[in-house]
């Protein structure tokens, strides 16, 4: 009896299917070692929607070499948006001193930093300057979607501790995603590199190949009346403390005390918010978070810089409500030089 080419095929199928499995878990980690691949996902990328393969390309592409002083920003988007990384580099150069910029979108709670404490440590930086704003501690919830780029197993009898895993168990998908990933590191960027791959196929039909990445995604400034429009009086609040509070509260505080240990200094430095934001929240939650700040690096001997230590932040500086315009951002970006060549340059060149 001939057995029919269909029924063939499809006892054929599996074994190259898994042949080709085979060859690809085989084959991903020669090409996450490949650095035109990070330069061109990079450059074909785009901040905010793009952020987590943005984080891993940077960490990627800085592992291959190695300044005199390297200083790591680190945190949400406002990390992201609000300082001039061209303008840093530019200007301390001189100094041996490269900046590099890993923010990220989703409020830069602690439970990020803690997560991606490892990966930043092994770029061996000399300083981490890390900008959270008050709602990076006062979010009511988390988005574990996150999970996907930066989870870290440690990162579980915290939360059993401190907010159960209900919350977690609810996104199945995040659960599946880091399994598949742990065969396929790139399994869980496919969405950014399909964009990627799009954006590049856009250029090419424009005619106008990009020569670099996007720097910043916000580039829109609100009106007065979106502003009103956005954030009604009387609103119901946005931040306010919970159990979530108490749980970022205690890992920041492994972060910094980890940072200590390994010799890396940290700078942290209160981002600024519009003054709109005082109608999302009604006790003083600046206030609170700012006394939590200092208190810590009191205790644990970081540096900090507070709002109160900077030239004031008006609604002219804001291209929304918690992200600076270029105005904003040259005046943030000044902060910093001034640290780095006075208490961080003082203190290296010893």
């Amino acid at each position: 009896m001939v057995k029919s080419s269909s029924t063939s095929n499809s006892r054929r199928w599996p074994k190259g299917l898994l042949l080709g499995l085979l060859i690809l878990a085989i084959g991903q980690p020669l090409l996450l070692k490949w650095p035109v691949l990070w330069e061109q996902l990079y450059r074909f990328s785009m901040p905010f929607n793009d952020d987590p393969l943005r984080v891993e390309a940077v960490s990627r592409l800085a592992r291959a070499h190695h300044p005199a002083r390297r200083v790591l920003i680190v945190g949400s988007s406002q990390a992201r948006e609000d300082f001039d990384i061209k303008r840093l580099n530019g200007e301390l150069e001189s100094d041996g001193i490269e900046v590099l910029n890993v923010g990220m979108s989703g409020g830069g709670p602690p439970i990020d930093m803690y997560m991606m404490m490892d990966e930043f440590i092994e770029l061996e930086p000399d300083l981490i300057v890390y900008m959270p704003y008050f709602g990076s501690f006062y979010q009511s919830k988390y988005d574990y979607l996150k999970f996907r780029y930066y989870f870290d197993p440690r990162i579980l009898p915290w939360l059993k501790k401190y907010v159960g895993y209900e919350d977690l168990l609810e996104k199945k998908e995040v659960v599946y995603d880091l399994a598949v990933s742990r065969v396929f590191p790139l399994y869980r960027y496919r969405e950014f590199i399909q964009r990627g791959l799009m954006n590049l196929l856009t250029d090419i039909s424009q005619g106008s190949v990009r020569q670099e990445a996007v720097r910043y995604a916000l580039t829109e400034i609100w009106t007065p009346e979106r502003f009103e429009e956005y954030f009604k009086e009387g609103m119901d609040p946005w931040y306010e403390e919970t159990s979530y509070t108490a749980l970022n509260r205690d890992l920041f505080g492994a972060f910094a005390e980890n940072l200590k240990e390994q010799g890396v200094t940290l700078l942290v430095i209160d981002g600024p918010s519009h003054a709109i934001l005082e109608r999302t929240y009604t006790d003083d939650l600046p206030g609170r978070h700012d006394r939590f700040l200092r208190d810590e690096a009191a205790r644990l001997g970081y540096a900090y810089i507070s709002l109160a230590d900077m030239q004031p932040f008006t609604v002219e500086d804001f291209a929304d409500f918690t992200h600076l315009n270029e105005r904003g951002r040259q005046k943030l970006t000044t902060v910093l030089l001034d640290y780095l060549r006075g208490p961080f340059s003082a203190r290296t060149d010893q």
